[in-house]
């Protein structure tokens, strides 16, 4: 959604008003087209089609009226949260990011799903143990967010535990992009795992949302 500002610079002379204007709205247009913009992706992760109606959803109904409807669209299989956000959040297939469910095979012992080889995939403690053995990232492909990071975008991620972090896994600072779930400040919650005294958590949010960022939005049957 872009908004373009266009400014008027008054003269003492119809001439020079007309010149003026000219100049200062090509000068405002410039600098729009070369200034980066936000980008907010919000993900439905479980949503009907025939959920989104004028009386159901009124906002979403009109976004889809006035943006872009396909209409032959179809969901990964077999159709698992963790499954869902890998694809979503890579573009690739579960044959490339090898997250076939919400629970897999590890081939380990994973600690933060009590020495279990089958962990549960929805949280971040595991997703971190399990970057850990698979060369810093599990899923082995580069994600949208950390593809915007690379860009100069300033990132975060709010939604469900899990998915949210599946979006930038490698990414487990707090410094980087910002993730919020809703299992943020519980015991569980990243910053315990990683063992980083300087993770400040919603402290950095302001400091954010301060500036141009791309997010991330999942949810799970909500909206």
């Amino acid at each position: 959604m872009r908004t373009f500002y266009h400014g008027l610079l008054l003269g003492t002379a119809l001439a020079t008003f007309a010149t003026g204007a000219r100049a200062q709205d090509a000068a405002a247009q410039g600098a729009e087209a070369q200034a980066p913009h936000n980008v907010i992706l919000f993900v439905a992760d479980g949503l009907r089609p025939s959920s989104v109606t004028p009386r159901t959803a009124p906002a979403m109904t009109a976004l889809l009226a006035g943006g872009v409807r396909f209409e032959n669209t179809h969901s990964i299989f077999p159709t698992f949260t963790t499954a869902n956000a890998s694809t979503m959040a890579t573009g690739h297939l579960l044959g490339d990011t090898g997250d076939f469910s919400n629970t897999i095979f590890s081939g380990f012992k994973v600690p933060a799903s009590n020495g279990s080889v089958t962990p549960f995939l929805e949280n971040d403690a595991v997703i971190g143990q399990m970057n850990q053995q698979f060369g810093g990232n599990y899923l082995n492909e580069e994600t949208i967010l950390a593809a915007a990071r690379a860009k100069g975008y300033s990132t975060a991620a709010i939604g469900k535990v899990g998915p949210v972090h599946i979006f930038d896994p490698t990414e487990a600072s707090g410094q980087l992009t910002i993730n919020i779930d809703d299992a943020t400040g519980g015991a569980t919650w990243r910053g315990a795992w990683i063992g980083t005294s300087n993770f400040s958590g919603l402290g950095n949010v302001k400091n954010a949302f301060g500036v141009r960022i791309g997010i991330v939005h999942t949810a799970t049957n909500t909206i």
